[in-house]
């Protein structure tokens, strides 16, 4: 641990005692051979300067690899601290889909170790159908070609559980120079999310079943007289002979008179927000006049303004 902390500073120190351990063998040699270390010394930087130029040289170079190896170290702490401090599941793997490495997330999510992770394809953690995955796996590669990374993919996981779960992944391509030598992948879990547009389709579902196939009339309008929708049961009553034809119509068409809708029905629902069984009488598609028992509701946007 002490080594990987400060081998920069060690790294760094090498090209000083480098020249100490010569000059000190220099030294040594000189000695035993009583010979006057110094002017051999002067002679000897006089014969071969670039030899002691090289040797000092070596101090800013050790220095420099040092300090490199520093900065370099200090970027990969960064890194895996982002990497394994994401609120999303992360792999890198090769281009033909193995997994080299995965954050704690994704193991979290898997409810496996590293180990049962590293070597396995990508696609293995998908619950399709082999012909679905060899299909990723060649819009992956058609990716990589382009040097584009592919669009976003959804498609349902294992859970820890054994549940089905959905994945959202997000690829992005590590490359030297242009080309491509490894795939990021940012996977999220979107189940909730889905889980919810599901729930929010059968909603949608079950509200046009009911609204279509409902024996009493219901239609949608505008306070200008714009309709919205109908069912063929409010088409019917009015006396027109298709949904379709009372879309063409206004609200209003169906008053006795355009200003009754005003003075009587949109003036009331203002005040109360929610009508039932209110009573008026309106206009066939003939000309006829009916009467009629009204439910109705005011509908207002996120600011509070009808309609």
């Amino acid at each position: 641990e002490f080594l990987k902390r400060y081998r920069h500073f060690i790294i760094g120190s090498l090209g000083i005692v480098f020249n100490v351990i010569y000059f000190l063998f220099d030294y040594t040699k000189h000695v035993l051979h009583e010979h006057d270390f110094w002017q051999e010394l002067q002679l000897e930087v006089k014969d071969e300067p670039w030899l002691y130029v090289g040797l000092l040289a070596l101090i800013p170079l050790f220095i420099g690899i040092g300090v490199l190896l520093e900065r370099t170290e200090r970027e990969r702490r960064r890194f895996e601290t982002l990497f394994e401090s994401a609120n999303d599941g992360i792999y890198v793997r090769d281009l033909d889909g193995t997994i080299k490495f995965a954050n704690s997330k994704f193991l979290e999510m898997h409810g496996m170790r590293l180990e049962d992770v590293v070597g396995k394809r990508s696609t293995e953690f998908l619950m399709l159908s082999r012909q679905e995955r060899k299909y990723i796996a060649w819009m992956v590669r058609q990716a990589i070609l382009r040097g584009e990374p592919p669009a976003m993919l959804e498609a349902p996981y294992r859970r820890p559980d054994g549940s089905q779960g959905f994945m959202q992944v997000n690829m992005a391509f590590l490359k030297e120079g242009r080309q491509v030598k490894e795939v990021l992948a940012i996977v999220r879990d979107v189940s909730d999310k889905k889980q919810a547009e599901e729930s929010l389709r059968a909603s949608e579902q079950r509200y046009r079943a009911l609204f279509e196939h409902n024996v009493a009339g219901v239609y949608c309008s505008t306070f200008d007289g714009r309709i919205l929708d109908c069912n063929e049961a409010a088409a019917r009553i009015m006396g027109y002979a298709s949904r379709e034809e009372l879309l063409t119509r206004k609200a209003t068409d169906m008053y006795l008179s355009p200003a009754d809708r005003e003075a009587t029905f949109l003036a009331a629902l203002r005040v109360k927000g929610v009508l039932t069984n209110y009573e008026l009488r309106v206009r066939r598609q003939d000309g006829s006049p009916m009467w009629i028992s009204e439910n109705a509701i005011l509908t207002t946007g996120a600011d509070g303004i009808p309609i």
